[in-house]
C-alpha cells in the first residue's frame, strides 16, 4: 500500500481490464437495476464535467471515485474503496487530493449513516436530507476549502 494513485477510467469504460464493474456496482448505497447502472456509466462517458477515477495501490485497483466538477465545486457522486483497504487512510488521502487536482473551492458529497462520520472527521459540515429514495438516513456533506 505504498503507492496510491488515481487513474482516469473514462477511456477504459468499454474495455476495462480490471474488475471495475463490481467496484462500480458497489458504489451505490441503494439497490439499482442493470439499466440504472448502465445509465450511470453512460453519464460518466458523455459528461465532460464528470470524472471517473480508479484508485490504485501498488498497481492493483482497490476503489473508484466519481466526481462532477463545475465552477470550482466538486461533487462526489460515487466513492468506494474495497473493504480490505478501508480504515488505512486511503480515502482521506484521496479526498485531500481532489481540491488540489481540480482547483476546488468547495467539495460536497452525499453520505449515508455508515459513511457520514468519515466526512465529519475530514471537516465537512453535515446536514441530514429528508425524503431520500433509500430507506436509511442520508446526509449532505460540504467542505469549504
Amino acid at each position: 500500500m505504498n503507492n496510491i494513485s488515481l487513474i482516469d477510467l473514462k477511456p477504459q469504460i468499454d474495455c476495462l481490464p480490471y474488475p471495475i464493474p463490481n467496484i462500480l456496482l458497489s458504489l451505490l448505497n441503494c439497490p439499482i437495476t442493470l439499466q440504472t447502472y448502465k445509465d450511470m456509466i453512460f453519464d460518466y462517458k458523455i459528461n465532460s464535467s464528470s470524472e471517473l477515477l480508479g484508485i490504485k495501490s501498488d498497481n492493483e485497483l482497490i476503489g473508484a471515485i466519481g466526481l462532477e466538477v463545475l465552477h470550482n465545486t466538486g461533487t462526489i457522486k460515487h466513492f468506494k474503496i474495497l473493504p480490505q483497504y478501508q480504515r488505512q487512510g486511503i480515502g482521506s488521502k484521496i479526498i485531500k487530493t481532489l481540491p488540489i487536482k481540480y482547483n476546488l473551492n468547495f467539495l460536497q458529497a452525499e453520505a449515508d449513516i455508515n459513511t457520514v462520520n468519515f466526512y465529519i472527521k475530514l471537516g465537512f459540515i453535515v446536514e441530514e436530507i429528508n425524503n431520500t429514495p433509500c430507506s436509511t438516513s442520508n446526509y449532505i456533506c460540504i467542505l469549504r476549502i
